[in-house]
């Protein structure tokens, strides 16, 4: 599929981190494995210390640092290659992210990156997600994947091709991502065969609450019956 507007390229960017994460979630592969093959930098923070744990070849060249290093600056990491104005309400948004505990949410943001206060800024298109622990649940590290933002075209091509896994459709996407946390939580529950009592039950809400959740999530995803429901659920990996 050729895609030729900027709402197609973000909405493809987000997906395919959506599909790395599940993948990496589900142990198809390392983030070791992968990282320095695809174009663009994919790193990883951990907002609860407040320091880079991982960070690709790619984005070490942009930095001009090394791996360790990185990760041995700790807080200043934040400090030291981005805008100081920009950094407090990123940061805001990120433990935002970590404390709403969704980590099916995929955001993005264009942010200025440099080197040192010698270099230029150089703008990036960055889609970040919170990683799932092993066992699952939400962890307060968060995956980013920055891209050159001029380049978005390519960058998003040269990952299709690299991804083992299907691409999302672009269609299904935009509809699982207008779910929110709790429709994502009824959703996964309604596809285990739990009835609304059962679901009402384990939520803590009354059954007519979850009788409203299922008509919101039928109309966003356009779902005709449980099957549908099934393949969404599939698709997305709840």
């Amino acid at each position: 599929m050729r895609l030729h507007t900027f709402p197609e390229l973000t909405t493809r960017i987000s997906s395919q981190l959506y599909s790395l994460t599940s993948d990496l979630t589900t142990a198809s592969y390392t983030i070791s494995d992968i990282g320095d093959y695809l174009p663009g930098s994919i790193l990883i923070n951990d907002m609860q210390l407040l320091k880079n744990v991982y960070m690709s070849n790619s984005g070490c060249r942009i930095l001009q640092k090394e791996k360790e290093e990185l990760q041995q600056m700790g807080a200043a990491y934040f400090d030291e290659f981005f805008d100081e104005q920009e950094m407090p309400q990123l940061l805001s948004m990120f433990h935002s992210m970590v404390a709403a505990k969704d980590c099916r949410r995929v955001s993005t943001y264009f942010q200025k990156v440099r080197p040192n206060k010698q270099t230029s800024w150089k703008w990036f298109f960055v889609s970040f997600q919170i990683l799932p622990a092993s066992d699952g649940t939400p962890s307060s590290s968060v995956i980013l994947m920055a891209q050159d933002a001029s380049n978005l075209k390519t960058h998003q091509e040269q990952i299709q091709r690299i991804l083992p896994a299907a691409p999302l459709p672009d269609a299904d996407y935009l509809r699982f991502s207008s779910l929110t946390k709790r429709e994502k939580d009824v959703l996964a529950l309604i596809t285990k065969g739990f009835t609304s009592q059962q679901i009402a039950d384990a939520l803590f809400v009354a059954v007519s609450t979850i009788e409203t959740h299922r008509k919101r999530i039928k109309q966003k995803l356009e779902a005709r019956n449980t099957i549908d429901l099934i393949r969404y659920a599939t698709l997305f990996a709840l």
